[in-house]
């Protein structure tokens, strides 16, 4: 009911209705793959039981697909043929605002509360914020990437933790900032630019481009100026909005996860390694394993440790797994010089890591940081998250 709020209508579907298909076992990889007037949707749970409102994400999200994908269609994946890939610049705004919405929509329907949803947003926002793809990359090209990062075919080691920021997080960004703008200096909302556009694109089966979707956002705010700049800076460009400035009118704080905490950087896919699990010989079969690139400008990036190291020690202590590392880190201050010893094809190495502050953000409600929400905020909110369902 609140994604139809949303276009004010269900389509028409082909024989009169829409179908899911669940497969729930522990055995399955998680996913979702909408088509015209059905999903199918893999649960990689043991039941449904328990794990309603993970299992709903993916529902909500592959409704949303009806509308926007099946119906308000992207030129670029026209006409379909399977025997190859289609290279697409708008799977920022095809998925991406599915994202938002998917997420956004179940704390309209109560799905969600407000703290959880709040925890949704800071991820989003952080994928934008602090992933290097987000910071080299505008979402057209991110969006153009699919095809070498999508269910990947290929085995070969690659360096997609620098130079891929998934279009999901980065349109769902994308579209959380429009919806905010829009709400604050046009007294305009995302329903609004997507009900447009299911107008233009969706009832018609008209398919769109980029030029396309900016021309309706012009329409809608009679403004071409600020339809023009903001594909320019955030479809085209690299630039971010100021989401500190955005959530503040809805009573939501940014602010740092963990300051004064001291970090080294992710270890992307590190897993301990045993002498039973090790493929190679007996010599490299302890320490901490880097299966993936560390993230470019951190401070494990910046010492040189890099995929395919084996962490020994840091601080002199024996570190055998992810846990036993980020122990070690949690002990010490940003600024610190943690020395840690790894070793890889060319031998054992020293290295010192000088830690940083942690730069991931949170999201928290203003009654949650002890300050002051006004009236102004609450109605914005309202606003924003209440149903719309009539």
């Amino acid at each position: 009911m609140e994604e139809q709020a949303v276009f004010g209508e269900v389509p028409n579907y082909d024989y009169g209705e829409y179908t899911f298909i669940n497969n729930v076992h522990s055995t399955v990889n998680g996913d979702g793959m909408e088509h015209r007037n059905s999903t199918i949707i893999t649960d990689p749970f043991e039941k449904i039981e328990g794990n309603e409102r993970q299992v709903l994400g993916t529902f909500s999200h592959e409704y949303f697909h009806n509308w926007n994908v099946e119906r308000i269609r992207p030129k670029s994946l026209e006409p379909f043929d399977f025997t190859h890939s289609n290279q697409s610049s708008e799977l920022w705004f095809a998925e991406g605002f599915t994202q938002y919405y998917g997420e956004m929509l179940l704390k309209r329907a109560g799905i969600y509360e407000l703290d959880r949803y709040a925890d949704v947003l800071g991820n989003v926002i952080n994928s934008v914020l602090n992933t290097p793809g987000a910071k080299k990359y505008p979402p057209v090209q991110m969006s153009r990437y699919a095809v070498f990062a999508d269910a990947g075919v290929s085995i070969d080691a690659n360096n997609n933790p620098n130079i891929f920021t998934t279009y999901y997080q980065y349109g769902a960004a994308t579209a959380l900032a429009l919806d905010l703008r829009l709400r604050a200096e046009f007294n305009l909302t995302l329903d609004d630019y997507m009900r447009l556009c299911w107008q233009r694109f969706g009832k018609t089966e008209k398919p769109y481009t980029v030029p396309m979707l900016q021309l309706v956002l012009a329409q809608l705010t009679k403004e071409p100026a600020f339809a023009s700049d903001f594909f320019r800076q955030y479809v085209y460009g690299i630039e971010k909005n100021n989401y500190e400035g955005l959530l503040a009118n809805a009573g939501l704080l940014l602010r740092k996860e963990n300051p004064g905490k001291a970090w080294a950087g992710p270890l992307f896919n590190a897993v301990g390694r045993s002498r039973a699990g090790q493929a190679h010989s007996a010599q490299q079969n302890d320490g901490l394993f880097i299966a993936t690139s560390t993230i470019e400008g951190t401070p494990i990036y910046k010492a040189g440790i890099d995929a395919g190291d084996i962490i020994l020690t840091a601080d002199g202590q024996e570190v055998k797994d992810q846990k036993a590392f980020n122990d070690i880190v949690a002990a010490k201050k940003p600024g610190d010089k943690l020395l840690v010893k790894y070793k890889n094809r060319t031998g054992e190495h020293e290295a010192a890591v000088i830690l940083e502050e942690n730069p991931y953000f949170e999201v928290v409600t203003f009654e949650k940081a002890g300050k002051t929400l006004t009236a102004d905020q609450e109605a914005f909110r309202n606003n924003w998250l209440q149903s719309k369902v009539k």
